[in-house]
């Protein structure tokens, strides 16, 4: 599976993800911490609800998408 944040492919392995939802649990994770947002988030370019992805294994997807905003954007 390829993971993209703003159509840059991120250069990581998953290590204890299992389901599409604990992808999304670890990035929302990182965003929190680095002053980001989500903006929208794909499943094999299709918008999933957060039900959908959690009965989804890794195994079935082939390409996550993560569009990022800054916090900074917000304010402006």
């Amino acid at each position: 599976m390829e993971i993209f944040i703003n159509d840059q492919k991120l250069d990581s392995k998953l290590e204890q993800e299992k389901k599409i939802s604990d992808v999304y649990d670890s990035v929302s994770k990182w965003l929190e911490s680095n002053s980001k947002y989500m903006v929208s988030f794909l499943v094999d370019g299709k918008e999933a609800s957060l039900q959908e992805i959690d009965s989804m294994d890794i195994q079935s997807v082939n390409r996550l998408d993560f569009f990022i905003g800054e916090e900074i954007d917000i304010l402006k």
